[in-house]
């Protein structure tokens, strides 16, 4: 950059994995950020952007819930927020993430004719940002005096393709953001899962449900608002009472809840996702001695028979699925995975009399089949009963043995993976896993423990 500001420092490169193809997307670009006095930025950015076909469509309801659902997001993840300026939305952006805690940075324009500022001049002007400890410093691109007319499509542009992870707030259907939508879900270097599109619940919601499944095909992640409730409500009554214009020092405690959304807006997941189905407890947990849960009943016996959704709350609060020998052959115990399309997983189980249960219940989780190869899954390898004495106690555990013989059951239409030892929820990233229920109840239910987005699989 050849005419720099003396309060900003180039970067060659934009942090993000495709930088390699800003240059299709952007043109030949060049940036650098404001100094700032922040010791701390966050590794991945949250793009905010939306349409915004009425004036101060920022202050209904809708946009406002969308918003502060997206910015709980990235205070829970440890992300920063990326908002281009001379939008409407941008200050309330801004101020929103002052308020909950959230690191920002603000997209601008330095125009090629801008000249270098002289140590006197800096030193006149100094750049203050001891004010605000979430500002990261803004970035500025460098761009031909010709474009500068059109400042806003090119933030928008940039927020697009230099944005981590994008959540679009609104979208109008044929407008310029959803064609920037179209553009960022074309580029197969940008990862799918890494785009999020809040669909409007407020009113009509089957007929902007209906629009929004082109997107979801196409790549989107569909981010169905159950409008948690919101910290900072109270704020302003609060500070008032400490005094007339007296800004509080204590910012609200923020709590993350993850997205509802149906199961059937999600395209496709059997190649990129195995299946894990939690089942109902009936007796001692998978961690637990014999002693331990006589002593449990003592202390507090059943109120009601336990059910696959109390495991399922129970596996998400130890951030954990324990490994067990049931019903395995093989000398470790392992975490078992269907490689089926969860839909079709549910309409095979069958009631097994002589275990009093099912084989598996709408209740679990599923996680990206990569991750799981990464950490040692592997796919089990069906055999004859005759071809079991010849394998090892190692081999048998990635084993399973079926049977030709009338009425036995096909454990090869399962699919089935296993990962020795206990998985590990805690650190699996948040676009890597998705939490299933059968109700609405239940997924609202488990948005104060969950990491993940919970799909409603009915």
């Amino acid at each position: 950059m050849n005419r720099l500001p003396a309060t900003h420092t180039a970067i060659d490169r934009f942090p993000v994995s495709w930088s390699s193809i800003l240059p299709t997307a952007l043109g030949k670009s060049t940036f650098a950020v404001r100094q700032t006095t922040r010791r701390f930025a966050p590794s991945e950015w949250l793009g905010i952007i939306s349409s915004h076909e009425r004036k101060n469509g920022f202050a209904h309801q809708q946009w406002q819930d969308s918003l502060h659902s997206a910015l709980l997001l990235a205070h829970r993840q440890g992300w920063g927020i990326l908002v281009a300026g001379e939008t409407p939305y941008a200050d309330v952006v801004v101020h929103t993430c002052k308020r909950l805690q959230v690191p920002y940075r603000i997209l601008g324009l330095m125009a090629s004719h801008e000249s270098v500022a002289t140590e006197d001049e800096v030193a006149k002007h100094p750049v203050d940002t001891a004010k605000d400890a979430w500002d990261c410093g803004a970035v500025e691109l460098s761009v031909e005096r010709e474009q500068v007319e059109a400042k806003i499509s090119v933030l928008d542009l940039a927020t697009v393709f230099l944005s981590n992870r994008l959540f679009v707030v609104a979208l109008r259907s044929g407008g310029k953001i959803a064609k920037l939508l179209e553009r960022r879900l074309s580029f197969p270097a940008i990862p799918l899962g890494t785009t999020y599109l809040s669909i409007a619940t407020t009113h009509n919601s089957t007929e902007a449900i209906s629009q929004s499944v082109e997107w979801l095909d196409r790549g989107a992640v569909g981010w169905l608002n159950t409008k948690p409730p919101r910290s900072i409500e109270s704020l302003t009554e609060r500070q008032e009472t400490r005094g007339a214009g007296r800004t509080s020092d204590t910012l609200p405690f923020c709590t993350g809840y993850q997205p509802v959304f149906p199961m059937r807006l999600l395209r496709s997941t059997v190649t990129s996702f195995l299946v894990h189905c939690t089942r109902a407890r009936r007796g001692p947990w998978p961690d637990q001695s014999l002693p331990q849960f006589h002593d449990e009943l003592l202390q507090q016996p059943w109120e009601e028979q336990p059910t696959a959704f109390m495991t399922l709350q129970r596996m998400l609060k130890q951030q954990r699925v324990i490994a067990t020998h049931s019903y395995r052959r093989g000398n470790k115990p392992t975490v078992c995975f269907a490689s089926k399309e969860l839909s079709v997983l549910l309409s095979m189980r069958q009631f097994q009399s002589h275990l009093a249960r099912w084989d598996w219940e709408p209740y679990g989780i599923m996680i990206h089949r990569e991750w799981l190869q990464s950490h040692g899954a592997k796919q089990v390898n069906y055999i004859e009963r005759a071809a079991v004495k010849k394998k090892s106690e190692d081999d048998l555990s990635f084993c399973q043995v079926v049977s030709s013989e009338e009425g036995a059951i096909d454990w090869r239409q399962e699919q089935e993976w296993r990962i020795v030892g206990d998985v590990r929820l805690n650190a699996i990233p948040f676009s890597k896993a998705i939490v299933f229920v059968p109700t609405l109840a239940e997924a609202i239910a488990l948005q104060p423990i969950s990491r993940w987005p919970i799909a409603v699989c009915k």
